[in-house]
């Protein structure tokens, strides 16, 4: 099985939505990849699924925080996501860093990836 890793760097996103939406995720049938995303140590939010998961299309692999190196700064903590293409299509990510637990989530970031899943042996990473 081939791992593909969509985001080698964390992502800093700032408050609100993303100003252009990021290129599409390419993958092929059964590989594995990344969404690596900025996540602030010290709250108690995560990245959260804002719209349900497309399971037809990707299943979720995995979850894990990691510190990655920022030039010239200290390391930023930064949650991985991983997942699984099933199927060939295209199905979209929508998340969400909030709390399980607030009520208001008016404060909350949010980001969209789109995934591409050919068949098996024609996807490739940019």
């Amino acid at each position: 099985m081939r791992f593909v890793l969509a985001g080698v760097f964390c992502v800093f996103l700032s408050w609100g939505a993303l100003a252009a939406d990021p290129k599409p995720i390419m993958v092929a049938v059964g590989e594995e990849f990344e969404v690596v995303l900025d996540s602030p140590s010290g709250a108690d939010r995560q990245w959260l699924l804002s719209k349900p998961l497309d399971e037809s299309l990707l299943k979720q692999a995995g979850r894990q925080y990691r510190n990655q190196p920022v030039s010239n700064a200290p390391a930023r903590r930064c949650e991985a996501l991983r997942y699984k293409a099933v199927a060939k299509g295209k199905a979209e990510l929508h998340l969400k860093f909030a709390s399980l637990f607030e009520k208001d989530q008016s404060s909350v970031r949010k980001t969209n990836f789109v995934v591409v899943i050919t068949q098996a042996g024609v996807g490739s990473a940019k």
